[in-house]
């Protein structure tokens, strides 16, 4: 069986916010993003044990509540594997970023698995 490696890209964040300032600055977004975009590899790896899993890409988007709660995941673009989407949703959904005023954030990464 060839090892496969999961790149998770945050090689740009897209941030949208409904205030002119945040007391949550960008970079720590992305810093809390990067630190917790690991764990998305075993859901490419459970993927793989279906046979499933092959490279793949898409842009996730998330919102983030003042209680650094988020409260959405989605995809702009798909996941080819219905199980990958979900596991990715449901790990996505679980992060927690610091609390921050000014009403939620709406954030948008790209998301690369590379199978080698």
């Amino acid at each position: 069986m060839c090892c496969r490696t999961v790149f998770a890209t945050v090689a740009f964040v897209a941030l949208c916010s409904s205030a002119q300032a945040s007391p949550l600055p960008d970079d720590l977004l992305v810093r809390v993003i990067r630190e917790r975009v690991a764990t998305l590899s075993a859901c490419y790896e459970l993927d793989a044990r279906t046979g499933a899993a092959r490279s793949d890409k898409a842009f996730v988007s998330l919102s983030i509540a003042e209680t650094g709660e988020v409260t959405h995941a989605g995809f702009e673009t798909e996941l080819a594997s219905a199980g990958l989407r979900e596991c990715v949703r449901q790990r996505v959904e679980s992060w927690i970023f610091p609390q921050f005023e000014s009403g939620p954030k709406e954030i948008r990464y790209p998301l690369v698995y590379v199978a080698r």
